[in-house]
């Protein structure tokens, strides 16, 4: 699993102010374990993810779930990353954010020493059994 700090652990950086009333924050956990963050993330999909991280042996009330509007700008803090175990992002454009990072898709990296995977858009994956192989292939490495 390789791990990605792009800003040094107490560096701040300065979002241009074009993007400031129209991003995205991601929110400190309110007890949720999970985080499953994209556009569009319609109840089906909702459903799917539930599965995705009982297979984790996580329940549905420890996911939560974040809207990030296609092309919409989002940042990501260390303490937000921090409050989660896990964070599954799907189909999201990291050019779109603060930590500007190139993330492969279905690959468990580390964004601010949180477990994090970049996959396609949960229908899509959902739809696919080669996608949810490469995503369960990942994600058992938290298991062991």
């Amino acid at each position: 699993m390789d791990s990605f700090s792009p800003f040094g652990k107490y560096q701040l950086v300065k979002i241009p102010g074009e993007f400031e009333e129209d991003k995205v924050i991601v929110p400190v956990s309110e007890g949720a374990k999970v985080l499953f963050a994209g556009a569009g993330l319609t109840e089906d999909q909702k459903k799917f993810a539930v599965k995705v991280a009982s297979a984790l042996d996580y329940s549905d009330g420890d996911c939560a779930f974040l809207e990030i509007p296609k092309g919409r700008f989002f940042e990501l803090s260390d303490a937000a990353a921090g409050s989660y175990e896990l964070i599954v992002f799907t189909g999201v454009d990291f050019s779109n954010s603060a930590l500007n990072l190139k993330m492969p898709k279905y690959s468990l990296q580390q964004i601010f020493d949180t477990p994090a995977i970049l996959t396609d858009e949960l229908e899509t994956v959902g739809k696919s059994r080669e996608k949810k192989m490469h995503l369960w292939g990942e994600l058992k490495k938290l298991k062991s």
